[in-house]
């Protein structure tokens, strides 16, 4: 499992890192994410709070961390679209299992549109989450979480 989870954080973690690198010729830039999550195939659960606390960690944790060490202005941002699918939620275990559609998106040198740089989705986007957790990453070797891994 934790084989599988780390193959899985290396490849989400290569491709924005590519995505970032890519754009470092022109400008570097950080991250405007949106995060939703649909969590309709649950069912009957009484913690909607949870999904709701996780979309806003999520969002909070992708847009406020520095990820580079250059400053942008808001319209030099990379937007991505994180859509999150929850099959499966169990509160007595914190686990999550979910698919992930990635949009990612740049703005168009000296243009008013952008244009799609990257799409992808993985049907086996699994973590565990508690409405206590705090996102946080220090560096790719101090991964706290699946999810950080994941996410980072």
């Amino acid at each position: 499992m934790i084989t599988y989870c780390l193959t899985k954080v290396k490849k989400i973690f290569v491709i924005l890192l590519a995505v970032l690198a890519s754009t470092i010729s022109i400008h570097a830039q950080e991250l405007e994410a949106k995060v939703t999550i649909n969590h309709q195939q649950v069912g009957n659960t009484t913690r909607t709070d949870v999904f709701e606390t996780l979309q806003q960690k999520i969002e909070s944790f992708l847009n406020e961390h520095t990820w580079t060490s250059m400053h942008f202005r808001e319209n030099e941002r990379i937007r991505c679209n994180f859509a999150i699918t929850v099959n499966t939620y169990s509160d007595t275990d914190n686990s999550f299992k979910c698919a992930m559609t990635l949009t990612v998106s740049r703005p168009v040198y000296n243009s008013t549109y952008t244009t799609t740089t990257y799409l992808t989705k993985d049907n086996s986007f699994d973590f565990n989450f508690q409405l206590t957790d705090q996102l946080e990453y220090q560096g790719p070797d101090r991964l706290e979480s699946n999810l950080v891994a994941m996410l980072a």
